[in-house]
């Protein structure tokens, strides 16, 4: 898989001009669009096959491998699943061999197109191109890529107990475990009309893996980035603590980055000050 996290560094709008979710205000509307992380769909399926259809219009299938679950339980045709009025989007999902995620016995959470040839492919719609995504937002890149991270969720769930979420806008509609997150900054799906929410597992499991980012990544962008994601668990106090930490700490070597918009290196005094501003609001000034 690759990381596409690393590519610009996401900052308070009202402390360098970036919006809450990582992306450049343009001045115009953006259009919200969801992903299911891998994990998040993974965790949802009560069975998980690779199908083979024979036609386009075949609202039924041969099984050709389980992944997760009981083949005997489907019950064709499936009917998608949708969250609410929030837009779904997959990748490529209309050839004749699919990856099929289902809940209940014909609840379609996702289905990802498989056996595909490289040809023909759109340009510029690289959520068509993918095989999916990652909680954290890598791209899964081939069919081998998709087989592994499904195979090793299932041998290895979610530890910890669900959390909550602050991020009153965008959590999770339903009865479905989960949250709507931003993408990491620089979000290789993100461009000037749309931006892409991702379905993730919310839980002590991405609060802990954005803990230990926040407190040992050496650049400043993941340390932001990590900093975006705590600040919304509501999880009883581990990561506000872990915030309070970062604006504490004078000592930590951070390699410094040019950020775009100001031509000017991003130091550790930047990053102290974005986590004060987390904890204290858009104006407090940072305390020494």
């Amino acid at each position: 898989m690759i990381c596409f996290s690393c590519l610009c560094v996401v900052c308070l709008e009202i402390c360098l001009g970036f919006t809450e979710f990582g992306v450049v205000s343009s001045g115009k509307d953006l259009e919200y669009r969801h992903l299911r992380s891998v994990e998040w769909l993974v965790d949802n399926s009560d069975t998980i096959v690779i199908a083979k259809y024979k036609d386009d219009g075949d609202e039924s299938a041969e099984i050709i491998h389980v992944f997760k679950g009981e083949s005997a339980t489907i019950a064709f045709p499936l009917s998608l699943h949708q969250s609410g009025s929030t837009k779904v989007l997959s990748p490529s999902s209309n050839g004749l061999n699919r990856v099929l995620f289902i809940r209940g016995r014909s609840q379609l959470l996702g289905q990802v197109d498989i056996l595909r040839v490289s040809t023909n492919q759109p340009v510029g719609w690289a959520y068509k191109m993918v095989y999916g995504v990652t909680q954290f937002g890598d791209a899964i890149l081939t069919e081998g890529e998709l087989f592994t991270a499904i195979q090793k969720r299932i041998e290895n769930p979610a530890e910890g107990k669900e959390l909550g979420n602050l991020r009153t806008a965008f959590r999770h509609e339903g009865e479905l475990k989960g949250a709507f997150v931003g993408g990491p900054p620089g979000f290789f799906l993100n461009h000037d009309d749309w931006s892409f929410m991702l379905e993730v597992p919310y839980n002590e499991e991405r609060r802990d893996h954005f803990v230990d980012l926040a407190l040992e990544a050496t650049h400043p962008q993941d340390v932001i980035w990590a900093i975006d994601e705590l600040r919304y668990f509501n999880d009883g106090g581990k990561a506000k603590e872990t915030i309070e930490k970062i604006a504490k700490d004078k000592s930590r070597t951070l390699i410094p980055v040019i950020s775009w918009e100001t031509s000017k290196p991003t130091t550790l005094l930047d990053v102290r000050q974005y986590a004060w501003r987390a904890l204290h609001g858009s104006n407090a000034k940072l305390e020494d």
